[in-house]
């Protein structure tokens, strides 16, 4: 084997050695079990929201029809988005 033989050989297993350790950062281990989010807000989140938000409204208008198993839908007023 010649001396850039070897040369290409060994750039291109480190080049798969670092391509394979980036994907299986990025992607993720495929042996850990997924990670299922809780429902509602995370406590630091609420509680960070807390500490910067503050007289925060909200005009919601909504059209309640008579059956309840219609699908309730919000009514835009002029001058809203």
């Amino acid at each position: 084997m010649t001396f850039w033989h070897t040369v290409v050989h060994s750039r291109t297993a480190l080049l798969c050695i670092v391509l394979s350790l980036l994907s299986s950062h990025v992607m993720g281990n495929p042996l850990q079990a997924p990670i299922v989010p809780e429902p509602g807000v995370s406590l630091p989140f609420a509680q960070e929201r807390a500490a910067n938000v503050r007289d925060l409204r909200y005009d919601l208008f909504f059209d309640l029809p008579e059956d309840a198993s219609a699908p309730i839908w919000p009514l835009r007023r002029a001058g809203h988005a």
